[in-house]
């Protein structure tokens, strides 16, 4: 495929490429179904980017990349209107448990924008995410070590497929809404108790 700028299509086009199929036709519903954020979208400018990825582990062979592909609402503005709907369907959810609907698998129209769209999301999340943790009094040094996975599920898309992406994007939603965090070497994530834990964790005299 050559090497064009994606993301040039209008809001129809977008719209149109997303209906084709089932799974982006049933998440196209559930973006209009939320309507615009109540809140600015916004990424860094080329020039300002590369800190961010820094702090997100981003592999550094990345970034060339990651900065000709950066959204943008004049340039690409299918994208950025994707963009805008996405991020809202991630931080509406921040904070709760039930998850917003995953994020599907993008046409191929969109070249190589498909592979790395869902990062740009996550990174129009994190200031929401990094708001978040600071409300609840969540260290600096957690919530670092917790977003850095975003960097690293981009070297394991390289490694598993030989080309640049982000690995398992719905699964790093955890991490932005505030549902999963490191520990130390370990990742702890809240959830709702099973009914067929309750009755015996109370009769154990548990708090919970």
């Amino acid at each position: 495929m050559s090497r064009v700028l994606p993301g040039t299509q209008s809001v129809e086009q977008m719209r149109e490429l997303l209906s084709r199929d089932e799974s982006t036709r049933a998440w196209l519903s559930h973006l209009d179904e939320i309507g615009d954020p109540p809140f600015c979208v916004t990424l860094p400018r080329p020039d300002d980017a590369a800190p961010e990825f820094l702090d997100l582990a981003v592999p550094h062979d990345e970034f060339d990349k990651l900065v000709w592909l950066l959204p943008h609402p004049q340039r690409t503005p299918g994208v950025w209107w994707l963009l805008e709907r996405a991020t809202h369907s991630v931080v509406r959810t921040i904070g709760q448990i039930e998850a917003p609907p995953g994020f599907p698998a993008l046409p191929r129209e969109l070249g190589e924008l498909r592979r790395y769209f869902y990062f740009f999301v996550l990174l129009a999340v994190r200031p929401h995410t990094l708001e978040f943790h600071r409300r609840l009094g969540i260290p600096e040094q957690v919530s670092r070590r917790t977003l850095v996975d975003l960097g690293r599920k981009m070297s394991v898309h390289r490694k598993n497929y030989g080309k640049g992406g982000i690995d398992t994007p719905s699964w790093l939603t955890h991490h932005m809404r505030g549902q999963l965090y490191q520990l130390g070497r370990l990742q702890f994530e809240r959830c709702h108790l099973w009914d067929t834990f309750i009755e015996p964790i109370n009769a154990a005299g548990i708090p919970f």
